[in-house]
């Protein structure tokens, strides 16, 4: 399948809001990927993608999630706002034909991140949460940041999800927080 057709799903299966969201996301994917010497078709279609369970019912998606036999955290399963990202991974494969692994994991973790993310999976992420119909304060000079501080950035938005999980009371995802330890790491480092 080409870019035109993933773009046509994502406009058939979300409402407007999210598929607007869904072209932004594509579009800085394939921005950032440019910059950093990523596969840009496959940004483009894993930001096209990203979102495309979102709508699922929730309940239709935990059932999803229970047989597959692959959630070894419990924790996500206590939060249906990360359900999307895993449903989509197991779904795109039979729906589009999609097969590339580092397609099919940006789409994955593109909402907890993991320890070890490929460069593919960081522009998704970032683009996720800095993409250009998000309009809270920071947004633009994240989203500007993005261009020369991916790792930078991509700290700042898993710091920000777990901040709002602990105010919401909702249990952070062990992927998220292996995430968050390895840019610590990785980026006290690079200033020592």
């Amino acid at each position: 399948m080409e870019l035109c057709q993933f773009e046509q799903a994502a406009k058939e299966t979300l409402s407007k809001k999210r598929y607007e969201h869904t072209l932004a996301v594509a579009r800085l994917s394939g921005e950032l990927a440019e910059t950093y010497g990523a596969d840009v078709t496959a940004a483009k279609t894993a930001g096209l993608l990203h979102d495309i369970a979102k709508e699922i019912p929730a309940d239709e998606q935990f059932t999803i999630l229970k047989e597959s036999g692959i959630i070894n955290d419990t924790s996500l399963l206590l939060n249906q706002n990360v359900y999307h990202g895993i449903t989509a991974f197991l779904t795109v494969p039979k729906r589009f034909s999609v097969t590339d692994p580092d397609v099919l994991n940006a789409i994955r973790y593109h909402t907890t991140g993991r320890r070890g993310m490929s460069l593919l999976e960081k522009i998704v992420y970032v683009a996720d949460v800095v993409s250009y119909d998000r309009t809270y304060k920071e947004a633009k000079e994240l989203r500007e940041r993005a261009f020369y501080d991916l790792d930078g950035v991509l700290l700042e938005a898993v710091q920000f999800t777990i901040k709002k999980l602990v105010k919401q009371r909702l249990p952070i995802a062990f992927d998220s927080i292996d995430c968050y330890n390895e840019l610590c790491e990785r980026l006290s480092a690079q200033t020592k």
